[in-house]
This record gives structure tokens, C-alpha cells and sequence, in this order.
């Protein structure tokens, strides 16, 4: 480019420039983190904060590991056996907070009544809150990476989202997965993330070990995200296809190889997890061995006859559905297979047993059951009130496609409700315009940045539309929804020299 020889800032200007936006994007981080801190601290020591209640025995299952080193249940003799009931890494990480507490020289505030170990309160806060900030500026680094408008406005969406906020106060995985979702996206974006001008993505400039590693990382996210929440196996399974059918070919390297790679790197996070439950359980499970409860819960006679008398209603009591199945050992009559079996008198002796499975807190309690064939009876129930159902489970499955999307709790206040309610309304019908106006890009633009939440909320919809679904289930895809409702509403930063889009996959 020629200047001037007398012009002494045009040698200057653009360093300034290049520093002034830099100390800009530090500001933001720093502000945005701030921002993010006091949202989540509070919520974190607010009243509604309940790390006590084990709702899903991950405390349980973490107490144990961290005790005996066996990932499992303990029966009423104290002896632990080893199960796939719940997946993997959230146990694995809250283990570590008994170590933590081993070397702080004190018990933790925190434990289970059956667990031999507890696992400190400050533990589970710090990581939930370190979680929750690294969601926040990824969904930040993603959205300044995609030239939104207001990369801004997503992470502070991301910060103050009442679902993700509700899931940092439980004992529970959606907190991990959400910041797994942003992570898979962010690497994708490094590593596939094509330029809207038509330059090489950021994988053409890898080769030999280099292409294994990149490509791999990212089947390793997938593979965590799967070991956190198994519903997304479909989502890795949609990346990949993805990957194959691009046709990165043209760039110098086929998309089969990198597909390849996606995949080993899924199958080498999730093997050890299969290897343990094949010599442990004699099943090499790569999920849970919870898989068939979730199917029973969201098919089931009592929900069906629900559906049948109040259509969509969110408003079911699930005690019948407990009771019965805890009686599922005692029916000497008839099987949960059968028609009959939910339709016979209940022992009401045992009433207090379905109360606590229906909240998820000892259904593995009895040593006696076996756990493999206690889920492919759960599997073969559902199955059959599906076969003996057909109709109405093709209206089910779109009730609970609108319990995975509802935009209120049905529980709480009515203020509460209609804050929700209103604030999901406007985010939903924003994400809904940015994916009309991906549809409508022409047909050279990339839409190749946008696979990773487009796969994710496709495949959790259908998942939750067959599995037990409600708006908890789709808080890992929160940040999705914002980055598609922003881009709806701001589109994309422009070249100021061109009214091209600027190139994609960089936070330059």
C-alpha cells in the first residue's frame, strides 16, 4: 500500500488502532467477568441454593468413589458395587472435592446418608461457579468470533439465564454441559470454521499430527459431552455426518479424514467408560444403564391416561407411576409389560418407596435388584405401552416437545411465571427469525458456523420428544438459542472497506 512520505501517523495508526481495540476486548472481558461473578455468586448464596437434596445420587455416587474408589452404590451392609446408573464425569469431578477437603485438613459441610464420604459445599460452588464464568466468555469468544452485533448482549444473556442459574444451585450436570456445548463450539469454529470470503477454514492450515490432534480434540469434547449427558451421542453423531458431508476435499484434504478423526476422538473419551462397564457390569454400556427408566417415565399408562383427560397439561402427578413401579418385584400376577399390571390395586404399604424414587434419591438401593435387567424391563415396559398406544404416542411425543420448549415453570410464583415467561417468549420468537435468516443466506455464504447449534438443538428436540422431557433438559443448549436469537435481531458486524460479511472463526 503507498503513503505518503510525509504522513508520520500512517505509520502508526494502525498499531494504535490495532492496541486501542485490543484494550477494548480486555475491558469487556474483564466488565463481562465482573458482570457474571456477582449474577452467579448470588444466585449461589441465595435461599433457593439447594446443594443438600441428592436428587440424582451424584453425591452419592461421588462419596463412594472417592471412599473405595469404586464408582457405585453402597447396600445396606456398606458393601459398594459397581454401576453405569448415572454417567461418569460430573461424579468423577465432585470426587475430587472430598480429596480437596482431605488436603484442607477438614470434613466437608456436606454429605449423604449413605455415602461414606461428603463432599464439601465450597467445592461444588467454586466449581459450578468457575463453570458457569467459562460458559460466559466462550459464549462471548464465540459470539465475537461469528461477527455478531452484540457478542456482548449473548454472554450477558448466558450470565442471567434463569435456567442455567436454577441448574448452578442443584447438584446436577447441566451446569458442566452447557460450558461442554460452548467449548465443542468454540473449537469448531478454530478448527472447521470457514471464511465467508472463500479463504481456506482454519483446519487447512494443520497437517500430519497436527490435522489428528485438532480434529481429534474435538471428538474428545463431544466424547465429554456425552459422558456428562448422554443425550448427546445423537448431536457427536450429527457433527460428524456434518463433517463428512462438507467436502472440505476442495481445500486440499479430504472430509473423510477429518471425520475419522472427529470419531476416534469421541471413541477414545468414551472407550475407558465402555472398557469399566464391560469388565465390571459384563456390558460394555457407553451411556447408562438409566436409559430405560426415562423412556417408562415419559410412557407410561398413568401419563398416558393424563395426556388422554387433560392433553398437554404439565401438571401430573407422577405417584401413581412410582408407586407402581416400585411394586415391580412384588407383582406375582402380571409384569409391567402388561396392561393389567398398571391397572391392579396398590399395595399401600409402599407408598413412601415410590415417593423417593420419584425424586430419584435410592432407586438402587436394594442390592437384590440388578440393575441391566431392571433398565431392559423398564425399556420392554415402555416399549409395550408404546406398541398397545401407537396414537397417542405420536401425541405425546408432541406434548413433550412443548414441555422441552415451554417458556414457564409450571411451579412458582405467578410473578415469577410470567417474567419467564416473557422472557423466553421474546428470546424463542428472536432465535426462530435468526435461523429463517440463516435459511435465507445465498448459497455461497457459509453456514458451516452454525452446524454445531443447529445439530444440538435438533437432536436434544427429538431426543426429549421420545425420552422424559421438561425445560431443564434444554438449559445445555441455552447459549445456542441466544447466539441464534442475537444474530436474529443484529445479524453481523460488516467490512467497513466492503459490504461483504467479514471473514468468520476469529476474534481479530
Amino acid at each position: 500500500m503507498s503513503r505518503r512520505a510525509g504522513d508520520k501517523t500512517a505509520f502508526v495508526s494502525l498499531p494504535e488502532a490495532n492496541c486501542e481495540l485490543l484494550t477494548s476486548k480486555r475491558a469487556q472481558v474483564a466488565i463481562l467477568l465482573l458482570f457474571a461473578l456477582a449474577v452467579r455468586l448470588g444466585a449461589l448464596l441465595s435461599s433457593s441454593c439447594d446443594f443438600q437434596t441428592d436428587y440424582d445420587a451424584y453425591l452419592r455416587i461421588a462419596g463412594n468413589l472417592a471412599q473405595t474408589g469404586v464408582y457405585g452404590f453402597e447396600d445396606s451392609a456398606g458393601e459398594v458395587s459397581p454401576t453405569a446408573f448415572r454417567p461418569p464425569l460430573y461424579p468423577w469431578l465432585l470426587s475430587w472435592g472430598a480429596w480437596l477437603a482431605g488436603l484442607a485438613g477438614h470434613a466437608g459441610e456436606l454429605g449423604h446418608a449413605g455415602s461414606r464420604v461428603s463432599i464439601p459445599l465450597w467445592y461444588i460452588a467454586g466449581m459450578h461457579l468457575a463453570l458457569g464464568l467459562g460458559t460466559v466468555y466462550l459464549a462471548w469468544s464465540i459470539g465475537c468470533a461469528l461477527r455478531l452485533r452484540w457478542a456482548f448482549g449473548v454472554a450477558i444473556a448466558v450470565a442471567v439465564d434463569p435456567l442455567l442459574l436454577r441448574a448452578s444451585q442443584l447438584v446436577m450436570t447441566e451446569t458442566l454441559a452447557a460450558f461442554l456445548v460452548m467449548g465443542v463450539w468454540r473449537w469448531w469454529l478454530y478448527v472447521w470454521g470457514a471464511q465467508a470470503s472463500g479463504e481456506k477454514p482454519s483446519s487447512a492450515r494443520f497437517f500430519g499430527w497436527q490435522q489428528a490432534l485438532v480434529a481429534g480434540m474435538a471428538g474428545l469434547l463431544l466424547g465429554g459431552s456425552i459422558l456428562a449427558r448422554p443425550t448427546a451421542a445423537p448431536w457427536a453423531v450429527l457433527c460428524a455426518v456434518a463433517v463428512w458431508l462438507q467436502g472440505w476435499s476442495r481445500y486440499g484434504r479430504p472430509a473423510w479424514r477429518d471425520a475419522i478423526l472427529l470419531c476416534l476422538g469421541v471413541l477414545l473419551c468414551v472407550a475407558p467408560w465402555m472398557a469399566r462397564n464391560w469388565l465390571q457390569l459384563g456390558k460394555p454400556i457407553w451411556a447408562t444403564s438409566h436409559g430405560g427408566y426415562t423412556l417408562l417415565l415419559a410412557n407410561n399408562p398413568p401419563l398416558y391416561r393424563h395426556f388422554a383427560q387433560h392433553g398437554p397439561s404439565r401438571n401430573w402427578d407422577a405417584e401413581e407411576f412410582h408407586r407402581r413401579w416400585s411394586q415391580r418385584s412384588d407383582s406375582s400376577r402380571w409384569e409391567p409389560t402388561d396392561e393389567e399390571y398398571w391397572t391392579e390395586a396398590l399395595d399401600e404399604n409402599r407408598e413412601q418407596i415410590g415417593h423417593e424414587q420419584g425424586h430419584g434419591r435410592a432407586i438402587e438401593a436394594e442390592a437384590e435388584i440388578d440393575p441391566l435387567l431392571d433398565d431392559q424391563e423398564a425399556y420392554a415396559a415402555a416399549q409395550a405401552t408404546i406398541r398397545r398406544n401407537p396414537a397417542m404416542f405420536g401425541k405425546s411425543c408432541l406434548y413433550r416437545l412443548g414441555w422441552f420448549w415451554a417458556l414457564w415453570p409450571n411451579q412458582g410464583g405467578i410473578a415469577s411465571q410470567v417474567i419467564i415467561g416473557g422472557w423466553y417468549g421474546v428470546i424463542v420468537l428472536c432465535a426462530l427469525w435468526g435461523s429463517l435468516r440463516l435459511l435465507r443466506l445465498p448459497p455461497g455464504m457459509q453456514r458451516w458456523e452454525w452446524v454445531v447449534p443447529l445439530a444440538l438443538l435438533l437432536s436434544l428436540s427429538l431426543v426429549h420428544a421420545v425420552y422424559w422431557s421438561n425445560m431443564r433438559m434444554r438449559a445445555p443448549a441455552m447459549g445456542c438459542v441466544y447466539m441464534l436469537a442475537v444474530y436474529g435481531v443484529g445479524g453481523i458486524r460488516r467490512n467497513p472497506d466492503k459490504k461483504s460479511v467479514l471473514p468468520l472463526g476469529s476474534t481479530d
